[in-house]
């Protein structure tokens, strides 16, 4: 059967790896580790940030934890709502010494990580970021494209909170078997 909702390519957050947003990367570190291990390959990219009542309130991803290693990033602001695109490479070289980014790319990582706690990570969705359940799939991959997401996260119809993610990798996956199967 062909996906037609968001339901039918959701990943349910039990397939998850999950972290507390008092945790340190450090402790991340071994989330993302189990996650790469999991049985599902699409819930491999991203580690689900539990709230103090055990719901799942966020998600953290490679980028968020390489951008939170250096905090010079906070000085740019947030760079999730910025595209990035048509800016130069020198422009960008220009951000990186204004700012001293990344001077020492691999030193003290052990200290920086076990220093940062999940909570102080931009692990909250941004807005377009949720979805439900019944959401059409062409909305939902509209919103992947324009906001530049890994991931969107599902919510119930019912009312029940977070049920599920929808990876932008899954989506791509359909799109490629889709476009592999046409006869030219």
């Amino acid at each position: 059967m062909e996906p037609r909702t968001v339901r039918d390519m959701m990943v349910p957050i039990s397939d998850h790896a999950t972290i507390s947003e008092n945790a340190t990367l450090q402790e991340a570190a071994v989330a993302f580790e189990k996650a790469s291990r999991g049985d599902n390959p699409q819930a491999r990219n991203i580690v689900l940030v539990l709230g103090s009542g055990g719901e799942p309130v966020g998600e953290i991803n490679d980028l968020d934890v390489l951008r939170s290693l250096e905090p010079g990033y906070k000085a740019i602001g947030d760079l999730r709502s910025t595209s990035l695109s048509g800016l130069n490479t020198e422009f960008l070289t220009t951000m990186l010494q204004k700012y001293n980014l990344w001077q020492d790319p691999l030193g003290a990582l052990c200290e920086k990580a076990a220093g940062i706690r999940v909570e102080q990570v931009d692990y909250k969705p941004v807005s377009g970021q949720y979805v439900t359940e019944d959401t059409p799939l062409n909305q939902a991959i509209h919103l992947l494209i324009v906001g530049q997401h890994e991931s969107l996260l599902v919510m119930g119809t019912g009312g029940e909170g977070l049920v599920g993610v929808l990876h932008r990798r899954s989506v791509f996956r359909v799109v490629l078997e889709r476009i592999k199967a046409c006869k030219l």
